[in-house]
């Protein structure tokens, strides 16, 4: 019994010391660009495109893309935030009103006639 608490001490205190040293595995997002946020504003300010930037950048070693630099310049110069979109919640239909779509879909270019057995 006494062992087993000793273990329980000792899985707490180096848990406890763990945590306390924990740096998380993910590097901070835009380190190799924030460097260079001056010269990135500079050449959007000439209309120099994303692309172009991140090719100029690659000749410097920063591996970069031009969405990469497009995100970066609009979240930390520009100060936006991303936006986030809706998902569509898309409703099934009965089987009648498949059919009468599907009827619908193949003849276009003829009028529209309601069904009474939809109505």
């Amino acid at each position: 019994m006494n062992n087993a608490a000793t273990t329980e001490e000792e899985i707490r205190s180096a848990l406890d010391a763990i945590a306390k040293n924990f740096q998380p595995s993910r590097r901070p997002r835009f380190v190799p660009l924030i460097a260079y946020k001056n010269q990135i504003r500079e050449l959007r300010s000439q209309n120099a495109s994303f692309a172009t930037i991140a090719k100029l950048l690659k000749r410097f070693s920063i591996q970069t893309t031009g969405e990469t630099v497009r995100r970066f310049h609009r979240i930390v110069i520009e100060q936006k935030t991303t936006k986030r979109r809706r998902k569509r919640v898309v409703k099934m239909r009965s089987t009648k009103s498949k059919t009468a779509t599907r009827l619908s879909l193949s003849s276009e270019a003829q009028p529209r006639i309601a069904r009474i057995e939809d109505l």
